[in-house]
């Protein structure tokens, strides 16, 4: 095979693999969705108070169809950052969902413990050595779980502090009952029943 017949398939088939992280991002980061707890798709993931500001705790609320009810995974940011969760404010800021303290990572990583409540804050920008991740409860492995890892990498040896779900606390699906983190099943095809979610594209 000639050299440039070989730089140019290499360069397709690296195009190839880079295209669909590239169209995933664009074609989620504008979408927005309600989120329902499993065992009641009548509540919806919101945000307590009815206020999209920094420090608001994130709950479950009789869906509304309020802005505060509206969600999105993508990377606000950062485009080269992993997957957030974020709610836009009536001036059109996004704010994140992630755990105290409000100072923000890499000083959190003590505080993913079980029982951590969900809080919104200023979107963070992530890169190589640090950031956290929500996945989609719709990816395929998921299995309607809403996995929370972090990481932070002072030394290439050291890697993800851990991972969490979004759990419905306690089970109870009240209004402004706050969401929290807990350790996943370690069986990850079965999901804990407090930590099943669903989406509704809004």
């Amino acid at each position: 095979m000639k050299i440039s017949n070989l730089v140019s398939s290499l360069s397709l088939a690296a195009g190839a693999l880079a295209l669909p992280s590239m169209l995933d991002t664009r074609q989620q980061k504008d979408k927005f969705f309600t989120v329902h707890p499993a065992v009641n798709k009548s509540k919806c993931m919101g945000v307590l108070g009815g206020k999209v500001v920094v420090g608001a705790f994130v709950d479950v609320y009789d869906c509304n169809g309020s802005a505060t009810q509206k969600w999105s995974w993508g990377a606000p940011s950062d485009i080269y950052a992993l997957s957030q969760i974020y709610v836009v404010d009536t001036s059109g800021k996004k704010l994140c969902v992630d755990i105290p303290p409000l100072s923000g990572f890499p000083d959190a990583e003590k505080d993913i413990v079980n029982g951590a409540k969900l809080v919104l804050k200023n979107c963070k920008k992530q890169d190589d050595f640090a950031g956290m991740d929500f996945g989609r409860p719709t990816d395929p492995s998921a299995n309607g779980a809403i996995k929370y890892s972090t990481w932070f990498v002072p030394d290439p040896e050291e890697g993800l502090f851990g991972q969490k779900c979004v759990d419905l606390t306690g089970g109870k699906t009240e209004n402004k009952n706050v969401l929290q983190l807990w350790n996943c099943n370690e069986d990850y095809k079965k999901p804990w029943k407090n930590q099943i979610w669903s989406v509704t594209e809004v």
